[in-house]
């Protein structure tokens, strides 16, 4: 609403000043006037400054609804804005002489900073959020010492690799506590009967995990590009390890299913009650896979359309070029 009113300024300031009042009016306020709701230059920069204030808060929080973030991007997004609005405080708060707007400004900023510290605090009461992070292998610890760097986060730190290990190591006891999935014994072939590959095979060792493989891994460089799938390459030596990293570091919530109950209501219509659950599913299968190769072919267009817009931009650029050495 105020990303529209800021381009319709022009607009609204002309009908403010242009109303009039209704002739034979016999209302009680006889003193209103819509000429007094004329903003100032200085409150429509107040305007834009709220803007420019929520544009971060706007943009991660679509972020947050995409299907692919998961629990590690809640505590860097957290900091981020945290970041944001401390600094748009203190810009405020030395302007606070220039107008009374900006102390306005200064007075919102640090309400917001104070709440999402609260939030931020809420953290430290599980340790799913900071697990996650340090089990993605694009970020660990590294992250933490990076962004942290700076007093007083940077002695928050020892507080969360504590909280991590602590973790690992209940969920470790947990899972050692668990039966052991039975393994039928290997059928043995009879004495007569012949074995070509006898000479080659060999008994293999079950895989039993390393007892340091948690602390193997955080000592280990992150890793740039890292994909979830990416852990399938460490699970036959760290099952255990893989394991964890898959159940702090996959999306949180996964929407398919709840778009295929969304589209279920449009296909399964009162006119097809009685439709058999063969055809029904076919029909949903076709409409995933129809909308699927529809938002590939929107992707591939809009990439398309990028390149044309960038060859001809770039081509602008060198007949500019050509033109400026003609001249000289």
């Amino acid at each position: 609403m105020l990303q529209r009113a800021e381009k319709c300024r022009t607009r609204l300031q002309a009908y403010c000043s242009n109303w009039r009042p209704e002739k034979g009016s016999k209302d009680d306020d006889n003193d209103y006037g819509l000429r007094k709701d004329i903003l100032s230059p200085e409150e429509w920069e107040g305007v834009h400054q709220v803007i420019e204030v929520l544009k971060p808060l706007k943009y991660y929080t679509k972020r947050l609804e995409r299907r692919d973030i998961s629990l590690q991007d809640w505590v860097p997004i957290i900091d981020r804005l945290i970041s944001h609005f401390y600094e748009a405080s203190q810009r405020f708060k030395s302007m606070d002489d220039e107008s009374p707007i900006y102390e306005w400004l200064h007075i919102c900023c640090e309400m917001a900073w104070e709440k999402l510290n609260e939030y931020y605090q809420l953290a430290d009461k599980s340790p799913v959020y900071y697990t996650a992070m340090v089990m993605d292998a694009s970020l660990k610890y590294e992250w933490f010492e990076q962004k942290w760097s700076e007093p007083p986060k940077r002695d928050w730190i020892p507080g969360v690799k504590f909280m991590v290990s602590n973790h690992w190591k209940k969920s470790q006891e947990a899972l050692s506590k668990l039966p052991t999935p039975y393994q039928a014994p290997p059928q043995r072939q009879h004495d007569d009967e012949f074995d070509p590959d006898e000479h080659m095979r060999i008994s293999y060792a079950s895989v039993k995990p390393q007892a340091n493989a948690f602390a193997q891994y955080c000592a280990e460089d992150a890793i740039e590009g890292f994909k979830l799938s990416d852990w399938k390459t460490m699970e036959k030596k760290q099952p255990h390890l893989v394991q964890f990293a898959v159940d702090h570091a996959l999306p949180i919530s996964i929407s398919d299913c709840e778009r295929s109950f969304s589209s279920a209501k449009f296909t399964l219509n009162p006119l097809r009650a009685c439709m058999k659950s063969d055809l029904f599913e076919a029909l949903e299968t076709l409409r995933a896979w129809y909308l699927q190769k529809q938002q590939d072919s929107d992707r591939s267009d809009e990439e398309i359309g990028r390149k044309e817009e960038l060859e001809v931009i770039s081509k602008a650029l060198e007949g500019d070029g050509m033109d400026g050495n003609t001249e000289l």
